[in-house]
């Protein structure tokens, strides 16, 4: 089984946040980048499949040099192949992954659910259809089924209410927390993982272009939202309420 594993490498904290009008982005401070949480549980899960069942497992990130201390700490925890597509562009991600996942030919596609700094949860979704792949998401565990060669993910559907969905190999999990201990590398465990190889990919051997934008998402304002004591409590059961949330959020977009 050859599982990959979809990370992206985050600051733990910023500072000096402000909106770029005219390129319509946010730019901030940093501290040293490490592991987006759910991916860092992604990850976790790929580790418990390569001590119980073999697995092979793979670190694959988009980003510039400041994602490679990501990649090593990766390897000292376990991983036996960490890959970095060399770009800066944050909108075609998916698209990325997908042609970097083609040259791979892996049997599980783990990712986390959203990135702490974005935080759009898009990426696992867009990354599925561009792969074209069966998919869970919000999963909260996952189980390999020997039996029926499938893999078991419990999928949290809301108001403590979840569900076990069975995938076909290949297929892609999007998971949003992990039962397993989240593992330490030891100091020794990270000088050493420095001295391996980090593959590589650019966007020309992947046959795409830096200015490429087919799935962009583009911010048109930043602002606080304005403050005031209304409050509307909806009634009816779920599925009214939801009806009537959709019906407003399609008129707001108008």
């Amino acid at each position: 089984m050859r599982v990959v594993v979809c990370c992206k490498a985050v600051p733990t904290w910023v500072d000096n946040l402000e909106y770029d009008e005219s390129n319509k982005k946010i730019n901030y401070d940093g501290s040293a980048l490490v592991m987006n949480e759910s991916d860092e549980a992604a990850f976790e899960e790929a580790l418990f499949l390569k001590k119980e069942y073999g697995a092979e497992v793979i670190v694959l990130t988009v980003g510039g040099l400041t994602s490679q201390e990501m990649l090593y700490q990766s390897l000292a925890k376990g991983a036996d192949r960490v890959i970095r597509v060399s770009s800066d562009q944050s909108d075609d991600v998916a698209e990325i992954l997908a042609k970097a996942i083609g040259q791979l030919e892996c049997d599980l596609v783990l990712t986390g659910v959203e990135s702490s700094d974005a935080m759009t949860a898009k990426t696992a979704m867009l990354l599925a259809e561009e792969l074209q792949l069966p998919h869970a998401f919000v999963v909260t565990n996952i189980e390999y089924d020997e039996d029926q060669q499938i893999m078991k993910a419990t999928s949290e559907l809301g108001q403590g209410q979840y569900e076990v969905l069975g995938l076909p190999f290949p297929s892609l999990i999007s998971v949003q927390s992990t039962t397993r201990t989240i593992s330490q590398a030891s100091v020794m465990k990270v000088l050493q993982a420095r001295k391996k190889k980090v593959e590589s990919m650019t966007l020309d051997s992947l046959g795409l272009t830096e200015d490429k934008q087919s799935n962009a998402f583009t911010i048109v304002d930043l602002f606080d939202p304005p403050v005031n004591n209304s409050c509307e409590m909806l009634e009816g059961n779920i599925e009214e309420i939801l009806t009537v949330l959709m019906r407003r959020i399609a008129d707001a977009a108008r």
